[in-house]
């Protein structure tokens, strides 16, 4: 098996229907690296961290290039949906995991 790494976080991958900021902020709990890539490819993702940065839900931390790090701020922590479940889908290469977001209903 081949795996090939694209250098993308868990949130870049969200599916279409759980691309609001709440689903990156349950992703970003888990999985808190974002790549220079995902943030120049995704005009989505960008506007979630934007809103979420402007909120005070996550703020920026050290990470070196080619990655973003982001951290849930008190406040971020207390507005995760208590319905939203990151789990596990699958490993890239580089070991990140990368995340689905669902509600338990």
């Amino acid at each position: 098996m081949i795996f090939i790494d694209s250098f993308s976080g868990a949130a870049g991958d969200l599916p279409v229907r759980t691309r609001g900021p709440m689903d990156v902020l349950a992703v970003l709990e888990k999985n808190p690296r974002l790549s220079v890539f995902d943030m120049s490819a995704t005009p989505w993702l960008c506007r979630c961290i934007d809103t979420l940065l402007k909120q005070k839900l996550i703020v920026k931390a050290d990470e070196p290039y080619p990655w973003h790090r982001w951290t849930l701020t008190v406040s971020g922590k207390a507005a995760l949906p208590s319905n939203a479940v990151a789990e596990p889908r699958e490993a890239s290469a580089s070991g990140n995991l990368l995340y689905d977001t669902r509600e338990n209903i």
